[in-house]
């Protein structure tokens, strides 16, 4: 066996490999972004302590990409979100709870046409 034919069948393994390796990595990514689910819902802050809001009974955790919006979908800022006020949350649900992406700050509950807007459930 040659020096050059261990080199070139190295060459082909070594691209295979990594070749293998990309193409499991997407997969899984795929996975993980299938079983994401969004879930949306309005209710009243019942308390906001820190990076936790209480929405309704459900504990949902602010994060760095969390947006407070108002209903008009202006930015706000969190210090807008404070016990009593109506809100829309929409959230991703993850293995350590309920992650908020946006929150919309509403005037009151919305009912009909505009609860529609905030409140589908969504898989």
């Amino acid at each position: 066996m040659s020096k050059n034919s261990y080199g070139y069948r190295l060459a082909i393994w070594t691209i295979l490999m990594v070749s293998t390796l990309v193409l499991a990595r997407v997969n899984i990514r795929g996975a993980i972004a299938a079983e994401t689910r969004f879930i949306r819902f309005q209710g009243v802050i019942m308390e906001h302590q820190g990076t936790t809001l209480v929405v309704n009974e459900r504990p949902v955790f602010l994060t760095r990409v969390t947006k407070v919006l108002s209903q008009d979908k202006n930015a706000l800022r969190e210090d807008r979100l404070v016990q009593g006020q109506w809100v829309a949350v929409e959230a991703e649900q993850t293995t350590i709870g309920l992650q908020a992406r946006t929150i919309y700050l509403l005037p009151k509950r919305l009912q009909g046409a505009e609860e529609s807007l905030f409140t589908e459930e969504s898989e």
